[in-house]
């Protein structure tokens, strides 16, 4: 099982949907740095302009070429041993 937690100073962020769609309402307009992440890429920072009409579309691409999957460790960030009971 994996979780991530995603803590940040401000009440603008969201979370895509399964068709990779997201939107962040009442954007006050004035000048943005928006930040994507996601588990598999590295973070993306993009500056935004928002006019008083705000934004319709913004265009982001990440870049997960270089992900390598590793095997998962246990709580002390070791290997699994084969011993011990399994449930």
């Amino acid at each position: 099982m994996t979780a991530f937690v995603v803590v940040v100073s401000t009440s603008h962020f969201t979370q895509a949907g399964a068709d990779a769609r997201w939107k962040i309402s009442s954007v006050p307009a004035g000048k943005w740095e928006l930040h994507i992440w996601h588990e598999r890429a590295p973070e993306a920072i993009q500056e935004l302009d928002v006019p008083a009409a705000g934004l319709a579309n913004v265009d982001v691409t990440l870049d997960a070429r270089g992900f390598k999957q590793v095997a998962h460790k246990d709580k002390l960030g070791k290997d699994y041993t084969t011993t011990g009971v399994r449930y």
